[in-house]
């Protein structure tokens, strides 16, 4: 027998897969703020291109954004008790590592975007709470 029913089961994968994302881009955020004052002196030094900075700011994040995929699927799929066939497995690595990396870029493009802090920190959060309510998760049974 099913321990979930349908509608909280994808409720229950949507908000994880949700949290995880959005606790990753709002802590990009104050780590690329940090890093500003240095990229802008390094730059203005002319000590590499802007275009190789912002290759390996987004290459250094996909072996971390893997390791907690990995981690979120090793212990929520126990947990939701969801199909533990290789293809379903992989299905949900590959969608969860598409979903956190966007949501990791799209805190980046904000804080290089916003020119403090603080301002991208509210920006990045409010707007990860709209894409949360029109994510479509929410929608009203008709």
């Amino acid at each position: 027998s099913a321990v979930w029913s349908y509608p909280s089961l994808n409720g229950c994968i949507f908000a994880g897969v949700f949290f995880i994302a959005a606790i990753n881009a709002i802590t990009t955020v104050g780590v690329l703020g940090e890093a500003q004052v240095v990229y802008y002196k390094e730059i203005a030094a002319g000590m590499y291109h802007p275009f190789a900075y912002l290759w390996g700011l987004t290459i250094v994040e996909l072996p971390w954004v893997m390791f907690l995929v990995l981690v979120h699927t090793g212990i929520f799929y126990t947990i939701a008790q969801l199909d533990p066939s290789g293809g379903e497995v992989l299905r949900y690595i590959l969608n969860m590592f598409l979903f956190c990396t966007t949501l990791l870029y799209f805190g980046q493009m904000i804080s290089a975007l916003v020119p403090t802090t603080k301002q991208a920190s509210l920006a990045v959060g409010s707007l990860i709470g709209t894409l949360n309510l029109y994510s479509g998760f929410f929608m009203p049974e008709s």
